[in-house]
């Protein structure tokens, strides 16, 4: 029996575990609709969606590598699959979901590499990307249903990672933890070959990945490369698991002359194959850059989690096909996937000398998202002596392209590579056409040290789209400076909606900071008087700055406790007594260990007077 046709109702969706993108080819008409659904588009679909209560708090995890879930399995079998059906109602409770329907596959074992099945042939439930009848497929990675759901296939084999039903009898899915990965507890295997007795189930995965990767069928040959990069991402877990190192990953999928097998380099593949060899790099992709750029910001002020990868030394065996690609005659967007996929590659000698020779003739390249993904590139050889000077002057110049996608890259490239000489030219860009690169130099901006950008800040903080970040950016470092300014943005009302961005600029902005810069006044405005000594803010002078925050503390429970904190340290018992009596009556399901907690500390000494 085969699957149904699929039904699919596409919803826009988040990259990253928190991350929203969207496409912006539409006309301006639609254009506002989108800047508004990309910000609610979770919160919509989870909050008006009734069969989605449950999805309210959901946070997908990071994926399990294959020794975890070996840990969480009561079996992991190399199995046949001789049939599947849609399994009935009263087997399927523990797999139920409101999306996706549940099939029951009969398997032939083949081979046990943890646990003892009860028979030979064994029923296995498990959800499928199916649909249920009626409702649409939601591409979320927040919510309840994510646990894993694959399409097994009669005629083929799989390394399967099960649970007993009721602790005997027929199998189902391990689904504690995992989400919509493809490659959580269900792998093809090469074929009916039973596994030999000792072998781990990481070292068998292995075995079955690599011996498909030179199949003759296409298909087969790109699961295996795109699984095995899946779990060789080592350090870059919102991307994949490290169950094997990158450099032998890419040792198996590439030949002694640097070669992939054909069917990984074909035209309609290429891109996703680049893609997936590139998630070392800090590059290639949008939210990547942020949190690249973020890390090498001075004291970041954004809410994206650091770039932890250190270097992409491993992509070795895969440099000389990606500078093929990238001088091929491909469509741009390869070309420029390619180049991307390069980043962080300078930390060895003979990488750095091949890239940083080629990056002349990309740079001044006719095609535009060529131009623009060598500018971004750049950003990692700026620290050259010999290439500096010749790198910052074709910043500066392609600051002034025709194309709005390599202004924007020239823009976002001077806060990647920190590179001062271009702030004059990133203010100038504050005033470009285009919303997104009026956005990169905003992001560019606010990466360097505050010092070095006071001036230019200060002059904006009545620019309608960047003004409150900028205000932020300086009252972090320097409050005393903005004092005035800041306060009289905290004082502003709020409402649910103060939050949505109204324009494109504003939007790409808040997203290059992965939070509301509104939200970052009210924390700027905490620090300052958690700053000051407690003398000082008993003095009046100081009373509608502590009046204006505690207003906003009072009923946001991210604010409350360290608002609080703040009160009692500095001295101010009759003020934090008094906001404790008005946050509990705003927020009746406060925990009081909102206020316990630091009370305790204040008692035992862990937290001092300031």
């Amino acid at each position: 029996m085969g699957y149904p046709q699929k039904r699919q109702v596409t919803v826009p969706v988040t990259e990253t575990q928190m991350e929203i993108k969207t496409e912006r080819h539409s006309p301006k008409c639609r254009a506002r609709t989108k800047r508004l659904l990309v910000s609610l588009t979770c919160l919509v679909i989870l909050l008006s969606n009734p069969h989605c209560e449950q999805a309210k708090a959901m946070i997908m995890p990071y994926p399990m590598t294959i020794d975890k879930m070996t840990g969480a399995s009561a079996l992991v079998l190399k199995a046949k699959v001789i049939s599947i059906e849609p399994a009935k109602a009263a087997d399927s409770n523990a797999l139920k979901s409101n999306f996706w329907q549940v099939y029951r596959a009969k398997l032939k074992l083949i081979s046990t590499l943890k646990g003892k099945a009860p028979t030979d042939t064994v029923d296995f439930y498990y959800r499928t990307d199916v649909p249920t009848a009626g409702k649409p497929t939601m591409w979320l990675d927040a919510g309840p249903e994510n646990h894993a759901h694959f399409k097994l296939e009669p005629g083929h084999s799989y390394i399967l990672f099960a649970q007993q039903t009721n602790g005997k009898g027929s199998l189902m899915q391990a689904s504690a933890n995992y989400t919509l990965r493809p490659w959580e507890g269900f792998f093809r295997a090469a074929d009916e070959t039973p596994i030999a007795p000792g072998i781990t189930s990481t070292k068998a995965v292995w075995n079955e990945l690599t011996k498909q990767i030179a199949s003759k069928q296409a298909e087969v040959s790109q699961y295996a490369a795109l699984t095995l990069l899946d779990l060789s991402c080592e350090n870059n877990s919102s991307s994949g698991t490290g169950d094997y190192p990158r450099a032998q990953v890419l040792n198996s999928l590439f030949d002694s002359k640097h070669e992939p097998p054909l069917a990984l380099s074909g035209d309609e593949f290429l891109k996703t194959f680049i893609e997936s060899l590139g998630t070392m790099s800090p590059y290639t992709r949008e939210d990547y850059r942020m949190r690249y750029l973020w890390t090498v910001a001075d004291k970041p002020m954004c809410s994206w989690g650091p770039w932890t990868i250190k270097d992409n030394v491993s992509a070795k065996s895969a440099v000389p096909f990606l500078i093929k690609i990238a001088d091929g005659k491909h469509k741009p967007d390869i070309c420029a996937a390619a180049i991307l996929a390069l980043g962080a590659s300078q930390h060895e000698p003979k990488m750095a000398e091949t890239i940083s020779a080629k990056l002349p003739s990309w740079l001044a390249s006719p095609q535009a998202e060529i131009r623009a993904a060598a500018i971004i590139l750049s950003s990692d050889y700026s620290a050259s002596p010999s290439s500096t000077k010749v790198m910052a002057k074709q910043r500066l110049a392609l600051m002034n392209d025709a194309s709005d996608t390599v202004r924007k890259a020239a823009a976002l490239s001077a806060g990647l590579s920190q590179d001062t000489e271009a702030i004059p030219q990133l203010d100038k860009l504050l005033s470009d056409k285009a919303a997104s690169v009026r956005a990169a130099a905003a992001l560019s901006l606010v990466s360097f040290p505050v010092a070095k950008v006071k001036p230019i800040l200060l002059a904006h903080l009545n620019n309608h789209d960047f003004g409150v970040g900028f205000l932020c950016r300086v009252a972090m470092i320097d409050p005393a400076s903005a004092k005035n300014e800041l306060l009289a943005q905290c004082q502003k009302p709020r409402t649910t909606m103060s939050g949505v961005p109204t324009t494109d600029a504003q939007m790409a902005f808040q997203n290059g900071l992965a939070t509301d810069p509104n939200a970052l006044a009210v924390r700027a405005l905490l620090k300052y008087l958690d700053d000051t000594a407690g003398e000082q803010l008993s003095k009046p002078e100081f009373s509608k700055y502590l009046d204006c925050l505690e207003q906003n503390a009072v009923a946001d429970s991210s604010l409350t406790g360290a608002t609080y904190e703040l009160l009692i340290t500095h001295h101010l018992a009759q003020r934090a007594a008094t906001f404790k009596k008005r946050a509990i009556k705003a927020q009746p399901t406060l925990p009081p260990i909102v206020f316990e907690q630091p009370d305790r500390l204040l008692e035992t000494g862990n937290l001092k007077f300031k």
